[in-house]
């Protein structure tokens, strides 16, 4: 099929004409709202005013959902136009800005890659309105592309009505909050559940520690959740899966493991995995190992990442009992079950692409897909590419995933940093270069692969913190959290001071 820098071309040339209806592949059928060209022409098929479901500094996501009456349209491409000026509105008008979808996900028309032969009767579509200036008002139209299948007789419709909106003014601050419980703290785990803040273990002055504590935002204050069943661990991972069906019934849990542990003073890296129900014999919840052959497959390892995406975990890099640095990659199945893995299946994935590997990564998860940067090679070397992860799109166990190279971290390449999702963007911060600990802090967006710099982290420089991001549902807001970690290589090394972070 043609791509879509055809397509546009034809529109360009057939701006100025007026198309006879009869020539498209179906005569459609016309109710109120429905979309009008340039030239005032009814077209094709109706449809409500966009929605706008989220407003914020520099972007905004807005809706529409497009009726058929039952009858199937040849739409070649679909998607959302906006400018500052309501008059601007257009496909072609450089004054505006525009996404098409190609039925699988969001890009930017020159990279089109299909028609959309057929948009389900009631289908809802989104945009992810980018680039915007704080503190002004847009205008934005859904519009339509239709034509033959071979590319003749486009036509572009729009929405008959604008619909406005203003974004917000930037934040980008930071602001002290209370310290981490445990003093003397880096390398531990963090994740959220059910929109909440836990973080544990690491290591303090004594070495690993097993304790997890849970961060109540309206109080700013920590409390005891519940204590690794495992010996004392620290730089382990953590992944959440909630709404397992378990004999049918849905159950949360979080996955907790490998890392290293510490006797006598020697350092044993660990395979082992464990899960904790929150929700079962509150509050402390209930630990299971994992055992049998729904242990984990791969090798000891420690500073591995992991992730959860589509209800799978994902664990894998790290480095192992020796020197040797991982590029394995595993995903794990709580559903996949049977006498032999009685809590699930685990599986190796399709290995990282850089074959040195890589350890002490970081990594965020944007609509269901994971990214990952930083770390350090089997050579030494510090890395600033990022990858991003496209998990099996189906169930079937040859499907490995994806991965795909987008724009590397503009910061120094580092290790050790902290990494998280807010909302519809990725965030990194802190972290090691190899002369000096970190303090920058970056914002990755998705949808236009391009990272800028944001406010300095206002805590001191350090490596081996914890960090999340973090939804208020009170303030409909979101932040980052940054905290504990190592502060100083050589005296009073670590630090249990926290911070959040105001977009």
């Amino acid at each position: 099929m043609k791509k879509l820098l055809i397509l546009l071309g034809f529109i360009t040339v057939f701006a100025g004409c007026k198309y006879n209806d009869l020539e498209y592949t179906i005569i459609r059928e016309f109710g109120p709202g429905t979309y009008t060209t340039l030239f005032g022409a009814a077209k094709y098929f109706s449809g409500s005013k966009d929605s706008v479901t989220t407003i914020r500094d520099i972007y905004a996501i807005v809706q529409e959902k497009v009726l058929y009456n039952n009858v199937k349209d040849s739409v070649l491409a679909y998607g959302h136009c906006w400018s500052k000026n309501p008059n601007k509105i257009r496909v072609v008008d450089t004054l505006s800005t525009c996404f098409t979808y190609d039925g699988l996900q969001e890009t930017m028309p020159s990279e089109f890659t299909d028609f959309v032969t057929e948009v389900p009767d009631n289908s809802l579509f989104e945009s992810v309105m980018t680039k915007l200036v704080p503190v002004t008002n847009y205008y934005v139209k859904s519009y339509v592309i239709t034509g033959k299948l071979d590319g003749t007789n486009l036509d572009t419709a729009y929405n008959p009505v604008a619909t406005q909106l203003k974004t917000l003014q930037t934040k980008d601050k930071w602001e002290p909050r209370t310290e981490f419980t445990e003093q003397y703290f880096k390398g531990g785990v963090s994740f959220v559940y059910k929109n909440e803040l836990y973080a544990g273990m690491g290591a303090n002055a004594e070495g690993p520690t097993k304790t997890i504590f849970k961060y109540d935002t309206e109080s700013n204050s920590w409390a005891s959740a519940t204590n690794f069943p495992g010996l004392p661990t620290s730089d382990a991972v953590a992944f959440v899966l909630e709404d397992i069906d378990v004999n049918g019934i849905k159950k949360d849990f979080i996955y907790i493991g490998t890392g290293y542990t510490l006797s006598g003073g020697v350092e044993t890296v660990t395979r082992e995995f464990y899960r904790w129900e929150p929700n079962l014999n509150p509050p402390a919840g209930t630990w299971t190992r994992l055992i049998n052959q729904s242990a984990f497959i791969g090798t000891e390892i420690r500073n591995a990442i992991a992730f959860s995406i589509n209800g799978k975990g994902y664990v894998g890099l790290g480095q192992g009992t020796t020197t040797a640095v991982m590029e394995d990659f595993y995903q794990f199945d709580p559903q996949k079950t049977d006498g032999s893995h009685p809590y699930g299946t685990w599986r190796a994935m399709t290995s990282y692409p850089d074959t040195d590997g890589l350890t002490k990564a970081v990594s965020f998860v944007i609509d269901k897909y994971a990214y990952v940067t930083g770390g350090v090679d089997q050579n030494g070397a510090y890395q600033n590419r990022l990858w991003k992860f496209q998990p099996p799109l189906t169930s079937n166990d040859d499907d490995d995933g994806v991965w795909i190279q987008k724009q590397s971290f503009p910061g120094t390449a580092r290790i050790d940093a902290v990494g998280f999702a807010i909302e519809n963007f990725g965030y990194i911060g802190t972290g090691f270069d190899g002369d000096s600990l970190r303090s920058d802090f970056w914002r990755y967006n998705p949808y236009i692969n391009q990272w800028e710099e944001r406010a300095r982290f206002i805590g001191l420089p350090r490596k081996e913190a914890i960090g999340a991001g973090l939804y208020y549902e009170k303030d409909d807001e979101y932040r980052g959290y940054i905290g504990t970690g190592v502060i100083d290589d050589t005296f009073n090394p670590y630090t249990n001071t926290f911070y959040h972070y105001l977009p």
